[in-house]
């Protein structure tokens, strides 16, 4: 390497040389401003308070992609031992808190340290019976984005109707609603229909009324909350996200 000029750009060839010049850039414009401030306020111990702030930063980094960074990924690592990227546009991060009994949208992978995102299509559990297994369960799918809302009532003896109360939020989140009862065995063959009328929504709790002979019954309210639309063509979305979790995106 002959020329001078060659020796001073050479370490500009890898990427993370060019990132670490305009960090050094960008730290250079916003200390040089921040500094004059801090020294006409008499602030100086603050200059001493962001270098302790900037070491556990470096050290952290420093542990980060060590070896390797795919293209627009991001790598965070305080575990104390080198955690590398596979994927690129993906996040990895080590530690994380493991919290159980939640319904998050985030999905860890605990062998690559890889934060996905998940539509919630699925919730994997160890098994309660069985412990060399997982319990793997799916949602129902369907045309629609629908809710449910189910529970048991009685119809008291004496009685031929009795009142089911919705939640105060369900009119305005449902519509469409479809009501199904089942009547509970009580000890003898019950040969009566239960009936019921509409959902009214006029009241501040919405409501149905079911009616038939007295006893126990169970009931379910499907709803649709939000309209999807079941066959777009092809030219006017985009597919997102991977494996089952995928959707269609709209680019009108």
């Amino acid at each position: 390497m002959s020329n001078p000029f060659d020796f001073l750009t050479a370490p500009l060839a890898y990427p993370f040389m060019v990132r670490g010049l305009i960090a050094a850039v960008l730290v250079g414009v916003v200390c040089a401003t921040v500094g004059t401030y801090i020294v006409l306020r008499g602030m100086a111990f603050f200059g001493d308070a962001l270098a302790h702030a900037i070491l556990p930063g470096v050290a952290i980094g420093y542990l980060a992609g060590q070896t390797s960074q795919p293209v627009n990924s991001i790598v965070i690592n305080a575990s104390g031992s080198t955690l590398n990227g596979a994927t690129a546009s993906a996040f990895y991060v080590d530690p994380i808190r493991l919290a159980t009994g939640e319904a998050g949208a985030l999905v860890y992978n605990t062998t690559t340290s890889e934060i996905t995102f998940d539509t919630g299509k699925t919730f994997v559990i160890d098994h309660p019976i069985d412990v060399n297994k997982y319990l793997v369960h799916a949602c129902i799918e369907g045309p629609e984005c629908g809710v449910y809302y189910r529970g048991e009532s009685k119809i008291e003896e004496g009685q031929q109707s009795v009142r089911v109360n919705l939640p105060p939020y369900f009119k305005y989140i449902a519509c469409e609603p479809t009501i199904q009862i089942t009547p509970k065995y009580n000890g003898k063959l019950r040969t009566s229909v239960l009936s019921y009328d509409d959902i009214n929504m006029e009241d501040d709790i919405p409501y149905f009324m079911v009616y038939g002979e007295e006893g126990f019954f169970s009931w379910a309210v499907l709803a649709k909350r939000k309209h999807l639309e079941v066959e777009p063509t092809k030219s006017s979305v985009i597919i997102k996200g991977n494996g089952p979790y995928m959707y269609p995106l709209s680019i009108n």
